[in-house]
């Protein structure tokens, strides 16, 4: 059952900490950044998301009227460390039971299993008496009754486009979890992270034609960190009594432009460059750095890859929805890619040897024009066998 743990809310556990308080966990002479792996919960490097955290964790638990809430981000954006930090601030509203589940675990586990797993585990964690049989929905739904009575439940869904691609999971489940967040009497309600708009995966896969999104606020984009973020950053460096390479700067604004992932790796890297008093081996920054650039350029649809290719070529942008959302996921900033050594990526390493932004983003638009005339074929033919089949029917 390691997909799947509960937390239950009391106002004696000490929450989540402020920044300052967090600071004391810093060890002098210790690296205190993390790479390659989400901050756990109460970090002292976690910066930049306070006021986020803050309005999702109101939303969640508001006694009147608790909202269903989806958070979006690109890989590496902080999704994962956003959530640890929001169980602790979770952790203290009275009698709030989170159920939280991260779906890359749920491959071989069946929708009917996953409500038997929470019960397993509310039963466990709640010191309940759990269903000998085995549990289908309807017994899922009358054991949320239940408990209903003296606590009340948030679904926490971690990487819930996993969830959405599941083979295992049909439109069934879906419905019926939208039924869940729609009963005021089970005293339900969910946050769920993903990549995608949950409004776009209701449109794909299993969960097509799905009306759990209309359940859900206006998503949060996770983009990237404010400069006040690399301030108390900074501030951390100092509490370990880390000079870093004079370079590092340099190597944020170049390389990193704010990206939440970039920030804590460089820094990550200088920092134990000290600690072994080695320099810092910029070869391999720079390939960290290009992992996750490819990472970010794979996560964008076709139009979003051309707005970019633009961007490199210093064309004027359109003030559409794309170009916004690209703005709010961090992808753009002033109109152009988020900084220098994303934009040198995209040069050397998608646009071919020789050629300059504005061939690849020629080239991108003729694909695109013969994409959508074969689009047009394709209608075009399926019209013309629907005519067949009725001319032929009726003779």
């Amino acid at each position: 059952m390691s997909e799947f743990h509960i937390q239950t809310g009391d106002p004696d556990q000490p929450g989540w900490l402020d920044f300052a308080v967090r600071q004391h966990q810093i060890q002098p002479g210790a690296n205190p950044y993390q790479s390659g792996q989400a901050l756990a919960a109460n970090s002292p490097v976690f910066v930049g998301r306070e006021e986020l955290i803050d309005q999702i964790g109101c939303l969640l638990t508001d006694p009147k009227s608790p909202q269903n809430v989806s958070l979006v981000g690109d890989p590496y954006s902080g999704k994962s460390s956003l959530l640890n930090q929001l169980i602790l601030r979770l952790a203290q509203d009275s009698n709030t039971v989170c159920i939280r589940c991260d779906a890359r675990g749920l491959d071989q586990i069946s929708q009917q299993l996953f409500f038997e797993r929470i019960i397993q585990v509310l039963a466990i964690g709640l010191n309940q008496p759990c269903p000998t049989q085995r549990s289908d929905f309807t017994a899922f739904t009358t054991y949320i009754r239940q408990l209903a009575q003296h606590y009340r439940f948030i679904l926490i869904i971690d990487a819930f486009d996993v969830l959405a691609n599941n083979p295992q999971f049909d439109k069934i489940f879906f419905d019926n979890l939208h039924s869940m967040l729609d009963e005021a009497a089970y005293r339900f309600n969910s946050f769920i992270l993903s990549e995608t708009h949950l409004q776009t995966l209701c449109h794909t896969g299993a969960i097509r034609g799905s009306r759990l999104w209309g359940k859900f606020t206006s998503p949060y984009t996770l983009g990237l960190l404010p400069q006040e973020a690399l301030d108390q950053l900074s501030t951390c460096a100092r509490t370990a009594q880390l000079t870093l390479d004079p370079e590092t700067s340099t190597w944020l604004a170049q390389l990193a432009g704010r990206h939440p992932a970039l920030t804590q790796m460089i820094l990550h890297t200088s920092s134990m460059a000290e600690l072994r008093q080695q320099p810092v081996d910029k070869s391999q920054l720079h390939q960290a750095c290009e992992q996750i650039y490819r990472a970010l350029w794979r996560q964008r649809n076709p139009q979003e890859q051309k707005i970019l290719f633009a961007a490199l070529a210093k064309q004027t942008l359109p003030q559409d929805a794309q170009v916004r959302e690209l703005h709010q996921y961090g992808l753009l900033v002033d109109q152009k890619p988020f900084c220098p050594g994303f934009a040198d990526w995209i040069q050397q390493t998608v646009v071919p040897a020789g050629k300059q932004p504005q061939s690849a983003l020629q080239r991108l638009q003729r694909v695109e024009t013969w994409m959508n005339l074969l689009e047009r074929i394709i209608v075009r033919l399926a019209r013309l066998r629907t005519l067949w089949r009725n001319n032929n029917h009726t003779d």
